[in-house]
């Protein structure tokens, strides 16, 4: 035999599948996709120490550019300790899961320093080149930091 479905059942079927809906699509808007690394404040402050040591780096060069005092030598500690304080961020940011693009702008600003010292030791006399560089470590850093702040808020 054949069953009869009466027309209160059918509401009845429709307003429990409706619900199944709402249900669903309410917890899908609670379950984000991350596609970039957390905010790391380490991260944060490592670029801020970097960009510390760059800005009284560019600083003093500018002031003592084409004499003496703006040879490679008088800066050897300087990149010494700026490739380790890199090195160490490079680090820190290929712990992190999905931190593939901050991992890449910290690869290419350890190369950038790189260039930065064979540069040096070839050396500075011109005040235009220091300050081309400057801007170029200055971009650097910043879009770095940019990004670590837009992982703070959430914006991305």
């Amino acid at each position: 035999m054949h069953k009869l479905t009466l027309p209160s059942q059918i509401s009845y079927s429709r307003s429990i599948a409706a619900l199944w809906v709402v249900l669903v699509l309410a917890l899908m808007q609670g379950c984000a996709v991350k596609l970039i690394a957390n905010y790391d404040e380490h991260t944060d402050q490592a670029l801020m120490k970097l960009q510390r040591s760059f800005a009284e780096f560019f600083l003093v060069l500018e002031e003592t550019v084409g004499t003496p005092a703006s040879a490679y030598d008088e800066y050897r500690n300087f990149y010494r300790q700026v490739k380790v304080d890199a090195g160490a961020l490079k680090l820190r940011v290929d712990a992190q899961p999905l931190n593939d693009i901050s991992s890449q702008a910290v690869a290419k600003l350890i190369d950038n320093i790189g260039l930065l010292e064979e540069i040096h030791k070839e050396g500075i006399n011109d005040i235009e080149v220091v300050t081309l560089i400057k801007d170029d470590f200055t971009l650097s850093l910043t879009s770095l930091l940019r990004l670590e702040l837009a992982k703070q808020r959430g914006d991305i």
